[in-house]
């Protein structure tokens, strides 16, 4: 129903955005790094958009490329995957890691994902591996973010998976003073080694 959105962006919280369309605005939920780019100083964006429809509401999924809509809906088209896990994958795994750990049957990727164990892991490199036959990795895509946005990006990931900002701020903080190089992954897995700590 709905291909995309332009407008502006109104207000982010958590778990998705408002976006102003002609002055209606449309609350669009979307991975971390989604949100963490979709700022209201951003100006005007466009927004791809999934629609879900079930007897209890409607609700819209947005990415700012259209590939990576599709990674989301061969994710809700695997067994016992509906958008909330598929939203967390995304949150933890970029688009292109995730397709290039499905392809080379990399389950250890997958098992980042708070909730995902090896099992389900498994089943998910299975089912994932003929829907993802097309896709291939984003040409020119970076091999990483500066400092400064990998730890913003990894608080936003965190958030995401359910944490508290000031709790997923000073885990952040820890994982980055321990690991100074460490990379968007690497820091978000050691802040959830600190938060597993308490």
């Amino acid at each position: 129903m709905f291909a995309y959105l332009e407008g502006t962006v109104d207000s982010v919280d958590e778990r998705s955005a408002v976006i102003d369309v002609g002055g209606i605005g449309f609350r669009v939920q979307a991975p971390a790094p989604v949100l963490a780019a979709l700022r209201p100083e951003r100006g005007r964006v466009r927004v791809h958009t999934h629609l879900a429809v079930r007897e209890d509401g409607w609700s819209l999924y947005g990415f700012l490329d259209p590939r990576d809509r599709e990674v989301f809906r061969a994710l809700i088209g695997v067994t016992k995957v509906g958008p909330a896990l598929a939203l967390k994958v995304l949150s933890v795994v970029p688009v292109d890691e995730l397709v290039r750990a499905v392809r080379g049957e990399d389950e250890a990727v997958l098992t980042r994902v708070p909730g995902i164990g090896a099992k389900s892991a498994r089943r998910l490199v299975l089912e994932l591996r003929d829907r993802f036959a097309g896709l291939g990795t984003t040409p020119g895509a970076p091999e990483g973010v500066g400092p400064q946005d990998a730890a913003s990006d990894a608080v936003a990931a965190l958030v995401a998976l359910g944490f508290g900002t000031r709790e997923a701020q000073e885990a952040v903080g820890t994982a980055r003073a321990e690991a100074p190089e460490g990379d968007l992954q690497g820091l978000i897995r050691g802040a959830l080694a600190q938060l597993r700590r308490g």
